[in-house]
């Protein structure tokens, strides 16, 4: 593998997915794992990155520990949020202005999250994607919005709407959604069910940002053949992340209300057409 931009671009694209994915930082020989090539290539390669100030390579904790990489802006990010003493906001070594403008900030950067948030719908996956649409859910204001984020046995989202429990199983895949997470998604209903919940008060639907990777406009079919069998079979409904995002835009733009979009989202999507 030669030490060409695409190279090292997919190197940068494997760290980011992975560290999402993971929840932790990779070793060199995860990475040349997922690229597929030789733990001393991907070394070379690394270190050429390092050089370029794309990456940092941290020690792993002591030896015999591997050590680890990260993106250069997460580790610049952790440099610049040095912890400050509390007796730098006294009188004596603050000032007016600088309280100020950090009130400033502070509005302008919640902004700049809302949008984000926002834009995630299109990129995201685990987590992060999660986050995005658990607030675009509260931001077009569905009922009772939850994000289950300590529970991995549950579905990632609930909300209400019209007496009925809407349950989400969320994805952020570079392929299509596949059954698995549909049969997940089933799980979570009969957990209710099992509860006591009636079923006809229950309501399943699968959110995908499916080949994630790709431009919104190249992207192909959400599901596989089977996950779209088996859709049909539970009656849930479906919507991928891009079609939110258009909603999304049209509200922002005042051309569909917040209550257009909540019906658009409970009508879901055709499966045939995914």
């Amino acid at each position: 593998m030669s030490s060409n931009p695409d190279n090292f671009r997919k190197i940068i694209n494997e760290l980011k997915d992975y560290i999402y994915s993971n929840h932790k930082l990779p070793s060199i020989s995860d990475i040349a794992e997922l690229m597929g090539i030789s733990n001393s290539k991907c070394k070379e390669l690394c270190e050429k990155l390092e050089g370029q100030k794309q990456i940092y390579t941290i020690s792993g904790g002591g030896y015999g520990k591997p050590r680890v990489i990260i993106p250069y802006s997460m580790m610049e990010n952790i440099f610049s949020n040095q912890p400050k003493p509390e007796w730098i906001l006294e009188e004596d070594y603050s000032f007016i202005e600088i309280n100020k403008l950090y009130n400033e900030v502070k509005k302008i950067d919640e902004e700049i999250i809302k949008y984000q948030k926002f834009q995630m719908l299109l990129y995201g996956t685990d987590i992060p994607l999660e986050k995005s649409i658990a607030f675009v859910l509260d931001y077009l204001k569905f009922k009772k919005v939850i994000h289950h984020i300590n529970n991995k046995n549950y579905a990632d989202i609930t909300f209400y709407d019209n007496n009925l429990k809407y349950l989400i199983e969320v994805e952020g895949t570079t392929k299509r959604g596949d059954k698995g997470k549909v049969l997940q998604l089933d799980g979570w209903l009969g957990k209710d069910i099992e509860k006591g919940i009636s079923a006809k008060n229950l309501k399943g639907m699968f959110i995908i940002n499916h080949e994630r990777d790709n431009h919104p406009h190249v992207r192909g079919g959400s599901l596989t053949p089977h996950a779209k069998e088996y859709m049909i079979r539970y009656n849930f409904i479906l919507v991928t992340t891009p079609y939110i995002f258009k909603l999304i835009k049209q509200v922002h733009n005042g051309q569909i209300s917040k209550v257009d979009a909540r019906n658009k989202i409970l009508r879901g999507q055709c499966i045939g057409d995914q």
